[in-house]
């Protein structure tokens, strides 16, 4: 069981190294409106990730219920995260985005937070690389893959705390060099994890 969580929370460490629009308008929006607007626009965002979650484990649930769609479901889930590693180890760095919240009250900003990850397509198919992943390791319905999903989400909620509490910090170092590394290292750990599941699949 505690296996589980520490893989869960070692996935979401690896999450929170991602940086792209989401990451820069958490920063913006700590310096610009402080704590709490920030923490309003990181739940939104939580909650949006919760939500595709759960659409791409339920929906997984009614595809793999056919042993015979097992294998090809769980192919493409390592090629989701082989595509991502690639993507992402070649992309380069975004620029920062100017924040637009100014004075909208909490409600929209949480909207905003939940919309600008929702309508990203990457992360639907990141959750459900991630719960074929899981289901892989832990099977359906057990205590393992809910301590794995939630280890993940506790983990990249604190980290998102930390970069909201040291905007000032990261902002002053975050260097396209940087931004380009640590893709690169985001990507090269997704490569891995989609070969370790398309040989888990073969060998299983």
């Amino acid at each position: 069981m505690l296996e589980a969580l520490l893989h869960g929370a070692l996935l979401g460490l690896i999450l929170s190294g991602l940086i792209g629009p989401v990451f820069f308008m958490l920063l913006e929006t700590s310096l610009a409106h402080g704590y709490r607007k920030a923490l309003v626009f990181d739940l939104g965002v939580f909650f949006s990730d919760l939500f595709c979650l759960l659409i791409s484990y339920y929906g997984t649930s009614e595809l793999l219920s056919d042993v015979h769609a097992q294998d090809w479901f769980f192919y493409a889930g390592g090629i989701i995260f082989i595509s991502f590693g690639i993507v992402r180890f070649f992309t380069k760095p975004l620029k920062a985005m100017r924040n637009t919240f100014r004075k909208k009250n909490y409600y929209r900003v949480f909207i905003k937070g939940f919309l600008l990850n929702i309508v990203n397509p990457s992360v639907l198919l990141f959750w459900v690389a991630t719960c074929t992943l899981a289901i892989s390791l832990y099977g359906y319905g057990s205590v393992n893959i809910f301590l794995f999903f939630t280890g993940i989400m506790l983990t990249v909620l604190f980290f998102d705390q930390v970069k909201i509490l040291s905007a000032r910090y990261f902002k002053q170092r975050i260097t396209p060099t940087f931004i380009f590394r640590m893709n690169q290292l985001v990507g090269v750990v997704f490569f891995v994890f989609g070969i370790l599941l398309i040989l888990k699949n073969l060998f299983r």
